[in-house]
């Protein structure tokens, strides 16, 4: 093999082994090592992302940032613009980078069917004003949902969702749906759900 060849197949291994590293997102997650949180970090996010905790050294910074929970009274702190302790510190830095940090589970929701509505309400309104910062919930995928994009969802796209297999139609906050999709809908026991 000459000079050239031998360079050119050097810098193509090169170049692939750096696309493998640098091409996968980077997810630091706020909290100690727990396989058991990577791996529901891998099933909301896809399998080809790079995991880092916090704490741990890293060469490069961070794509994404997941928080694994948000107590009540954390998640009211941020909400103020304060942060208790380091890895709210982190996420505060990050909000006020104007980076994004997502959230695996909003404690509040627990107390759904038991707080007083004005107080749920208030938990309401500072999730509000946490997603307005950058902070967001981080869903689950949904295997059984299909995303539609039209802008008028009709009968025929609940029947062909029901032929498909499909539980849940998700659909744009500002779409139209007609009656008879309604109607079909609860019949074939398919959720219809906008996203905002």
């Amino acid at each position: 093999m000459d000079r050239e060849a031998l360079v050119r197949e050097i810098t193509r291994n090169v170049l692939e082994r750096l696309r493998g590293e640098f091409g996968r997102t980077r997810v630091l997650i706020l909290a100690e090592r727990d396989a058991s949180l990577a791996a529901t970090v891998r099933e909301r996010l896809g399998e080809d992302v790079e995991i880092v905790f916090f704490g741990e050294a890293s060469d490069r910074a961070p794509d994404r940032c997941v928080l694994p929970r948000l107590c009540c009274s954390d998640m009211a702190d941020l909400a103020l613009g304060r942060a208790s302790n380091p890895r709210l510190v982190e996420a505060l830095r990050l909000l006020l980078s104007g980076g994004k940090v997502d959230v695996l589970e909003l404690s509040h929701r627990d107390y759904a069917d038991t707080a007083p509505a004005s107080l749920f309400a208030l938990y309401e309104s500072y999730e509000k004003t946490l997603a307005s910062y950058g902070l967001t919930e981080l869903k689950p995928k949904r295997p059984d949902a299909v995303r539609l994009r039209e802008t008028l969802v009709t009968e025929k796209d609940v029947l062909r969702a029901k032929k498909e297999g499909v539980a849940t139609l998700l659909l744009l906050a500002e779409a139209k749906v007609t009656p008879l999709a309604v109607d079909a809908a609860r019949d074939l026991k398919i959720v219809l759900e906008k996203e905002y």
